[in-house]
């Protein structure tokens, strides 16, 4: 997580933004299962370069894991969030159809599911 700080802090910076995208590709894409939903509260930045790093970022992990990152992406998009979220997330969700349509279309029942029983 130290990365991403640092690319908040410091993305606005060409150089430090190719030395982080090299240094993210250096590291296991299992090592960020644990921190996807503070990389998705990250997604709405405003900083463009630094957004589309870790969408990068999550591309990765949905081609490995998509499992993993499926329902909280669904829910970014669907939520009341942000235009800058919900864009975001429907490019990661438009790049893990290429790979796992399925598992998209899915999670889209299912999150449709669960709020028509919420109403009832």
């Amino acid at each position: 997580m130290r990365l991403i700080n640092l690319l908040f802090q410091f993305g606005h910076l060409s150089e430090i933004r190719d030395l982080i995208r090299e240094g993210l590709g250096k590291i296991r894409l299992q090592n960020w299962l644990v921190v996807l939903q503070q990389l998705l509260a990250r997604i709405d930045t405003p900083l463009e370069h630094v957004a589309n790093i870790i969408v990068d970022l999550l591309v990765a992990v949905g081609r490995r894991y998509p499992q993993a990152l499926i329902f909280s992406l669904v829910l970014a998009f669907k939520s009341g969030g942000s235009d800058r979220r919900r864009y975001y997330a429907n490019k990661i969700l438009y790049s893990m159809e290429e790979h796992s349509q399925q598992l998209v279309s899915e999670a889209f029942l299912a999150s449709l599911i669960l709020v028509l029983l919420r109403n009832t």
